[in-house]
């Protein structure tokens, strides 16, 4: 019976021992599952991101190739920019040249008159004199234009009231503001001087030159107007069309 008893306490022991080593095995098994499942996972991001990370180096390779070419470009246009915008007296003059196109003046009558810009014309004569009230707002009637070589050129002048100490505005011009002076030759043809007197102006009839120094007169309102008639040089006067 004793002996009975201690096979019996034997195999439970045994039996328990097999099964914590079954359990242990198959708990170890599974940890050993999972661990190889999580290392493939792990190793699969990384992976992902290695790519990930060659894809993004890549995009910025192209994309420093990309503003590398849109700088060079870009200072290529600056320095055409700046080699072929003209500046100071050159953009003056371009702008003056624009200004007399867009008041009618033809191409050809300004090309010829700068094509002899550089020659000399031979005065004679004392220079001619006259007044008159420049056009504003509040004035547009009698005395506002005067006549110069038989008539032939008509001048006249637009310019902004002045205003008085209550800010009303007056019926004469500010001579400290910009005029516009405007040249009428026979047959309709205008060119125009503009901006802050004094101001300067050139007209050729046939085989003469007139220029025109307008100031403000000694009146308020007034301007003065003085013309002095050159005969141009021979091959010039020829190049001109006849009017």
């Amino acid at each position: 019976m004793r002996r009975r008893q201690q096979r019996w306490r034997m195999f439970r022991w045994t039996v328990l021992v097999a099964a914590l080593a079954g359990g242990i095995y198959l708990a170890y098994e599974a940890g050993s599952n999972l661990s190889q499942h999580r290392i493939a996972d792990l190793r699969a991001e990384v992976n992902r991101l290695a790519a990930a990370e060659a894809q993004l180096q890549r995009e910025n390779t192209r994309l420093a190739a990309v503003a590398e070419t849109a700088r060079r470009h870009a200072e290529g246009w600056q320095q055409r920019y700046e080699r072929e915008v003209p500046k100071g007296t050159p953009a003056q003059l371009l702008a003056l040249l624009q200004r007399q196109l867009d008041g009618g003046v033809t191409q050809e009558r300004l090309v010829m008159m700068i094509e002899a810009a550089g020659e000399t014309a031979a005065c004679s004569g004392e220079p001619v004199s006259k007044r008159f009230l420049v056009r504003t707002p509040l004035h547009q009637g009698a005395n506002d234009a005067v006549s110069f070589a038989s008539n032939a050129i008509t001048v006249t002048a637009r310019g902004q009231s002045m205003v008085n100490a209550n800010g009303d505005p007056e019926a004469w011009f500010d001579p400290d503001r910009p005029v516009e002076i405007q040249f009428i030759e026979l047959g309709g043809e205008q060119s125009e001087a503009a901006g802050l007197l004094p101001l300067h102006h050139a007209i050729r009839l046939s085989d003469q030159e007139y220029r025109f120094t307008v100031v403000a007169g000694e009146s308020r309102g007034f301007v003065m107007v003085t013309a002095a008639s050159c005969a141009l040089p021979e091959q010039s006067a020829q190049s001109l069309p006849q009017r």
